[in-house]
Parts: structure tokens; C-alpha cells; sequence
């Protein structure tokens, strides 16, 4: 795992892990990171945040009253979601993230740029730019919603932008056409100058609908309270690059629960950390995180219930 790909999972957490008002991608470094093994910690400094990435797997035991588990097929859709919408990148930034959740209730993309020779790491040397989409469906939506900072216009719809001093980090959200919608769109740039790009970026966002992310498993069986399942494809380059899916608990604050693709997978109970062999050889690492970490029974159950999925396409990476 390089620099680059552990500065792009922080970045992702952000959004994925419902962003109260419109935030930046590079905010996500205020927060925890959720989907990394235990032996990886990203830890990214920028300028304009306070940056510290906790290892999101609790070492605690389970409690031992835990919920009963219930059947809970996965919805139909998360064998491929569209991406609603996108945009056209700035010069120099490449696409690295897509996340869909699979009640259609947010979307992330996000681009990057390296800003440094190889070799050389650290918060000014990657610029970052997203466009994430929420519903009504979302629990933040009417926190997301509601209005915040400079009152601005895109494409002539009434749009909210908040900038730092420094202008090395903007965002900005409105509501499209789209009933019961609102796109935040974030630029995080060492250099600032910020302010003026965000607006002419979000001008060139729209409705897309030919982009695609795909799982790399199912999970076929779920304790009842868990909901909310999501789909992540994360990387550099298409042959680096990482895939995994979540589930959350109905409520969006509490549990969780990661199956991801891995190389090795580490057995490791008393951390929430399942390995599973899938039937066709590839190795699986499940987690269990969040404030009540599901009993290890459970975690196991639903590590021998996963079902594979075609290899999802990851031709879009680095483009």
C-alpha cells in the first residue's frame, strides 16, 4: 500500500461516513478511517485540519447481548450501481474513488492529483476534488441541507460555499433539478486559490448515469439491525486498487461490518477480524467496528454466507 493510496481511503471516509454539513475531502482526516486492516494506519497532515486517523477496529470483546441475527438478502442493484452524477476534472486529476450505497441514498466520487516528485509525501503533495450526492433517504440530509456560508449561484440554482482562509480548501452544495437531492462538491488544493475553481467547477457537473461501480462479494446473510450495505472501489491504478463492502446498523452512528478483498487475510477474533477463503481462492478479511462491535459468532456467519461476484471493473482508475 503506497502514500498515495492511504491519503485516498482517508479522504473517502469522509462522505462515506455521512458528513453532517458540506465538507471537503481532505476534512476526512479529522475523522476516523473505517475500511483498513489493523496493521494499516494513514495518517495525512494538511495545512488547513487537524489530522488523526484512528485504526477503526475495536479491541474489545463482544457483548454478550447481542441482537438475533435474521436472513437479509442484499438488494438486486448492488451487483452494479450507476453513479448519478459527475463532472469534468480539473487538468492534472484523475479519478481514484467510487462509492454507492445500495438504497440510493449517496454517492461519492473522487479525483486526485499528485502534486510531488515520486519519493516525496506529505499534505502538499496531493490535491483532492469530489462530488457527492445525498437523498432524503440520508440521515444528515436535512443537516446537509440547510443553508451554510457565502450564498453563491450555480448554473443559476441557489448554492452555499464555504472557503478557508487560507482558500486551500472550498465547498459547496446545492440542490439540482432533481427533486429531494442536494451535490456537495469539494476542492482541497495546497496551493489555494480555491474559491474561483469550485465555481467553475460545479459548472461543469451533471447527471451521468454511464459510470458504474461494482462489488467484489454479497453478503448473504445479516444480523437483523444491520442495513445500509455500500460498495467502495479505492486506488491508484487498476491493479493496486482495493474493493470492498459495508453494512451499517439502522442506526447510521452505531455498528459495522467490512468485507474486503485482500492478499492475506488475518485471523484475529479478539480484534473483530474474520479471514475467509472464498471457493475460487480469494482471500477475504471481515471487520467488525463501531461502538458495539457485533459478537464473533455473527461476524463468522457472515463471513461463510458471502457470495462472489464477478471481478468489478477497474479500467476507470487513474483516468
Amino acid at each position: 500500500m503506497n502514500e498515495t493510496e492511504e491519503l485516498i481511503k482517508a479522504a473517502l471516509a469522509k462522505h462515506v461516513e455521512r458528513t453532517p454539513h458540506p465538507g471537503p475531502i481532505l476534512t476526512a482526516l479529522s475523522r476516523r478511517r473505517r475500511r483498513v486492516r489493523p496493521t494499516l494506519i494513514a495518517i495525512i497532515a494538511a495545512t488547513a485540519v487537524a489530522a488523526g486517523i484512528a485504526i477503526p477496529i475495536a479491541i474489545q470483546r463482544p457483548e454478550a447481548s447481542a441482537p438475533p441475527a435474521t436472513q437479509q438478502p442484499m438488494p438486486e442493484e448492488v451487483r452494479g450501481i450507476k453513479m448519478r452524477y459527475g463532472l469534468k476534472p480539473l487538468s492534472g486529476y484523475t479519478e481514484r474513488n467510487r462509492t454507492a450505497v445500495t438504497d440510493g441514498s449517496h454517492q461519492l466520487r473522487v479525483w486526485m492529483k499528485e502534486n510531488c516528485s515520486s519519493g516525496k509525501h506529505g499534505p502538499e503533495c496531493a490535491s483532492s476534488m469530489s462530488v457527492a450526492m445525498y437523498t432524503a433517504k440520508h440521515p444528515y440530509f436535512a443537516e446537509i441541507t440547510a443553508p451554510k456560508g457565502e450564498r453563491v449561484a450555480v448554473n443559476g440554482t441557489e448554492a452555499w460555499l464555504n472557503v478557508d482562509a487560507g482558500q486551500k480548501m472550498a465547498k459547496l452544495s446545492w440542490r439540482p433539478a432533481e427533486p429531494d437531492t442536494v451535490l456537495l462538491l469539494s476542492l482541497f488544493d495546497p496551493a489555494g486559490d480555491t474559491r474561483q475553481r469550485i465555481l467553475d467547477l460545479a459548472r461543469t457537473v451533471s447527471p451521468d448515469n454511464t459510470a458504474v461501480v461494482q462489488p467484489p462479494l454479497t453478503f448473504r446473510w445479516l444480523p437483523a439491525e444491520f442495513t445500509r450495505t455500500s460498495v467502495s472501489v479505492s486506488g491508484s491504478s487498476p491493479s493496486t486498487a482495493d474493493a470492498w463492502i459495508d453494512a451499517e446498523t439502522t442506526d447510521p452512528r452505531g455498528g459495522e461490518v467490512t468485507a474486503k478483498t485482500v492478499a492475506e487475510a488475518i485471523d484475529d477474533p479478539r480484534s473483530h477480524n474474520i479471514a475467509v477463503t472464498l471457493p475460487d481462492g480469494r482471500k477475504v478479511q471481515v471487520m467488525a467496528s463501531g461502538n458495539s462491535p457485533i459478537p464473533v459468532e455473527q461476524l463468522r456467519k457472515i463471513g461463510d454466507n458471502l457470495a462472489t461476484e464477478p471481478a468489478p471493473d477497474k479500467s476507470w482508475i487513474g483516468r
